[in-house]
C-alpha cells in the first residue's frame, strides 16, 4: 500500500488536501491504542509531502476553478480547529492578498504564534529545553484577548496532534485556556474521542516521563517517544516479552536517554532479572537510581553505600533517611538511628510508619539501658541512669522517669545540697546536680504534681546554666506560660528558644501564634516563614504563615499556604475557610464560594461555615444557594440567621 492509498486520496500537488487527509485519518487512530497505525499513517504523511511535486496529478479546468476560488477565500474558524497547524498559517496565500480584507492584530498575532510552536517543537533539539518554551510563553499573542479566542483551539488542535512535549507546557497552557473546564465549547469543533485523549495529556503531565532523549529527526523522535510510551504500557500491564521486545527497538535509536533506562531497569526488576536491571539503573546518575540500586542490594555494605550516594545527591532525601535508619536499627546503634530519624520527621511529620520507628528505637534503647543499669554500680549506674532517663522522658513515660532520678545517686537530693563542696568543674555530682533538678521538675509538671516550677527554672538558668543546656528549662518556662495564657512572658521565652536552638520549628511555630495574639505581625511572619522551611510539610504552621500574611494584607502570598493546609486537612473546616476569606479578599468570589461550601459540608453542624456560606451568596446575588445556606443556619442558629431575613428575601425578590 502506497501513501495515498493510505491516506485514501488520489495523488495531488495541494499539500493542503494532504494535511485534511492526515488530520481526518489521524481523528480515527490513537498512538496509545495502537502505535504501529499511527507509525504508518505518520510516514504516509511524510512521503506524500515529500514526493507530492512527482506525482502524477491531473488538474481539470473545474479543478483548477476551484483552487482558484479556494485560494482567493480565508479559511473559516471552524475549518482551521478541526485542521493541523499548517493549514492555519497556510489559509491566507499570497495570490489572495489582494481580495482577501487586512488581517487584524489579533491574527497577526495569531499567526505567528503557532508558526512559533510549530518551529520550536520540530526542532528536537529544542523541544526539550525550558528556556525556549519560556520565551514562547512571553509571546505578546498570549497577552492579547482577541488572540487569545482563536489560539485556545488552535494550539488544542495542535497539541492534541503534537503530544510530545514536556509536562510544563501542558501544564502552562491548561492554566491559560483552562480547556478541562469547556469541554463543551470544544466539543463543537473536535470529536469527543480527540478531546478525550488530548485531556488526558494534561491530568497525565504531572507524572509523564521526562523528554531528556533527543533525536535530530521529529517524525523519529516522536516514534521513539510514542514507543517510549508503549514500554511504560508493556510494564503496567505486564507483557514482559512485548516490552523487552520494544525496549530493544528503542536503545537502537539512541542508548543515553535515562528514562527509558528506569523504564528497563523496572522492566527486568519486576521479572526478577536482578542483575540486568542492576546494569541499566546503573546507567543513570540520580538519586532514585540510587534507590533502586539499594533495593536490589545483595547485602547491608551495598545497601548503606547506595544511600550514602543517594545522600550525596540529596541530603534530606527521606526514603534513603529511613534506609540508613533501619540498618542502624540492625545493627543495635539505636542513638544514631534517633537522630536520622528526628530529621526524617520534620520532613514527614505525618508519617505514622516513622512514628512507631522512633518508639521502638526508643524503648530498645530504654531496655538496653535498664540492663546495664542492673549490671553496673557507683559512677557508671549514674551515668547510665542519666541517659535511661532522658528516653523515659522522651517517650512521656513520666512517673518510671521519676523513679529512676530518685534512685540514681547522681539525682538523689543529698548529693544536689552538696553541690558546692565539690570545686571540680569536671566532676560527675557537679554535673549531675542541675539535670537531676531539671528532670525531676519536668516529670512532676508533666504529672500534675507541681503546678507552676517557676522558681527552679529561673534558678537553673540563673546558676547552672553551664551546666544544663539552656533551651530545656527556657522551653519548659515557655510551656508554662503558654499553658497559663500569659502570652507576653511566653513570647520572650519562646523566641529565646529559637535563639539558642535555630533548628527548633516548633519554637519558631509558637512564636508566629503568640505573635498572632499579641499583634506583633512583622516578628511573627518571620517566624513562620523559618518554621515552613524547617519543616516544610506541616499544615498547621502553612496556616499560621498563611493567617500572617493575611493580617498584613498581602492576600496573594497568604492563598498558597492555605491550599496547601487544605489538602493535607480534608476533614477540618477551619482550612476552608480561611482559603474562602482569601479567595474573598481577591475578590475571586466564586472560588470563595466553592471554598465556604466544601468547609460546610465536612462540617455541616458549624454554623459559622453556614453563615460564611450565606454571606458570599449575598454577595455574589445568587439567590438559591442564599436561601439553601439560610434554611442550614436557621437550624443551627435561628437568632443569627433572623439577621440575615431581609437580604435574602430582598435577593429573592430581586432574582
Amino acid at each position: 500500500m502506497d501513501c495515498w492509498q493510505h491516506l485514501e486520496i488520489e495523488p495531488t500537488h495541494d499539500s493542503k488536501q494532504i494535511k485534511r487527509a492526515y488530520a481526518r485519518k489521524l481523528k480515527r487512530c490513537n498512538p496509545e491504542d495502537n502505535p504501529e497505525q499511527f507509525v504508518a499513517l505518520r510516514q504516509a504523511y511524510e512521503a506524500a509531502l515529500a514526493g507530492m511535486q512527482k506525482a502524477p496529478v491531473k488538474t481539470t479546468a473545474n479543478e483548477s476553478a476551484a483552487k482558484t476560488e479556494t485560494a482567493s477565500t480565508k479559511a473559516e474558524s471552524t475549518e482551521t480547529a478541526s485542521t493541523t497547524k499548517e493549514d492555519h498559517t497556510e489559509a491566507s496565500t499570497t495570490e489572495a492578498s489582494n481580495q482577501a480584507p487586512e488581517e487584524s492584530e489579533a491574527d497577526v498575532l495569531a499567526k505567528r504564534f503557532l508558526s512559533q510552536l510549530d518551529a520550536l517543537y520540530q526542532d528536537t533539539s529544542k523541544r526539550t529545553s525550558q528556556a525556549d518554551w519560556q520565551n514562547l510563553f512571553y509571546s505578546p499573542a498570549l497577552q492579547h484577548m482577541g488572540a487569545l479566542q482563536s489560539l485556545a483551539l488552535n494550539v488544542f488542535n495542535y497539541l492534541g496532534q503534537h503530544p510530545h512535549v514536556p509536562a510544563q507546557v501542558w501544564q502552562f497552557f491548561e492554566q491559560r485556556f483552562a480547556w478541562q473546564q469547556n469541554y463543551v465549547a470544544l466539543s463543537k469543533y473536535f470529536s469527543d474521542e480527540f478531546i478525550d485523549r488530548t485531556l488526558r495529556r494534561i491530568q497525565m503531565s504531572e507524572w509523564q516521563l521526562p523528554l531528556h532523549a533527543t533525536i535530530a529527526d521529529p517524525a523519529q523522535f516522536d516514534h521513539y517517544l510514542n514507543g517510549r510510551e508503549y514500554l511504560e504500557h508493556c510494564i503496567q500491564s505486564e507483557q514482559w516479552a512485548e516490552g523487552e521486545k520494544v525496549l530493544a527497538d528503542l536503545l537502537k535509536l539512541t542508548n543515553t536517554d535515562p528514562e527509558l533506562h528506569r523504564l528497563a531497569g523496572v522492566l527486568f526488576e519486576c521479572q526478577d532479572n536482578i542483575a540486568t536491571a542492576k546494569v541499566h539503573y546503573q546507567q543513570i546518575e540520580d538519586a532514585d537510581a540510587w534507590l533502586a540500586l539499594a533495593r536490589l542490594a545483595s547485602n547491608n555494605h551495598e545497601r548503606n553505600e547506595c544511600y550514602r550516594k543517594v545522600l550525596e545527591i540529596d541530603e534530606q532525601n527521606i526514603d534513603a533517611l529511613r534506609g540508613m535508619a533501619n540498618a542502624y536499627i540492625e545493627k543495635g546503634l539505636f542513638s544514631e538511628a534517633l537522630a536520622i530519624l528526628e530529621t526524617v520527621a520534620s520532613h514527614a511529620p505525618y508519617d505514622v510508619e516513622l512514628r512507631v520507628l522512633q518508639l521502638k528505637c526508643h524503648q530498645a534503647m530504654i531496655n538496653n539501658l535498664k540492663a546495664a543499669y542492673q549490671k553496673t554500680k557507683g559512677s557508671k549506674r549514674d551515668v547510665v541512669a542519666k541517659e535511661l532517663v532522658k528516653s523515659l522522658v522522651a517517650t512521656e513515660q513520666y512517673e518510671e522517669a521519676l523513679r529512676y532520678i530518685k534512685s540514681a545517686s547522681i539525682f538523689s537530693l543529698q548529693f544536689w545540697r552538696g553541690l558546692r563542696k565539690h570545686e571540680k568543674p569536671g566532676h560527675e555530682f557537679y554535673q549531675g546536680g542541675p539535670l537531676r533538678l531539671f528532670y525531676r521538675t519536668l516529670c512532676e509538671y508533666r504529672l500534675g504534681t507541681q503546678k507552676k516550677p517557676e522558681f527552679e527554672l529561673k534558678y537553673l538558668l540563673k546558676k547552672w546554666h553551664h551546666k544544663v543546656p539552656v533551651h530545656l528549662p527556657t522551653r519548659l518556662l515557655a510551656e508554662m506560660y503558654t499553658s497559663e495564657g500569659e502570652q507576653e512572658k511566653a513570647l520572650e521565652r519562646w523566641q529565646a528558644v529559637c535563639k539558642h536552638q535555630p533548628s527548633d520549628d516548633e519554637a519558631f511555630y509558637q512564636v508566629a501564634t503568640l505573635s498572632i495574639q499579641t499583634g506583633a505581625f512583622d516578628s511573627g511572619l518571620a517566624a513562620a516563614k523559618q518554621a515552613v522551611a524547617l519543616a516544610p510539610s506541616k499544615a498547621d504552621y502553612h496556616t499560621t504563615l498563611g493567617v500572617l500574611h493575611s493580617r498584613l494584607n498581602q492576600h496573594l502570598e497568604a492563598l498558597p499556604h492555605f491550599q496547601f493546609a487544605a489538602s493535607k486537612n480534608l476533614y477540618s473546616a477551619q482550612p476552608y475557610r480561611n482559603l474562602a476569606y482569601c479567595y474573598e479578599s481577591l475578590n475571586e468570589l466564586d472560588k470563595a464560594q466553592d471554598a465556604a461550601d466544601q468547609a460546610a459540608r465536612v462540617q455541616e453542624r458549624m454554623p459559622a461555615c453556614w453563615q460564611q456560606v450565606l454571606e458570599l451568596a449575598i454577595k455574589r446575588q445568587d439567590s438559591e444557594r442564599a436561601n439553601q445556606a439560610w434554611e442550614q443556619l436557621n437550624t443551627l442558629a435561628p437568632e443569627t440567621a433572623a439577621a440575615f431575613k431581609p437580604q435574602v428575601d430582598a435577593l429573592g425578590e430581586a432574582a
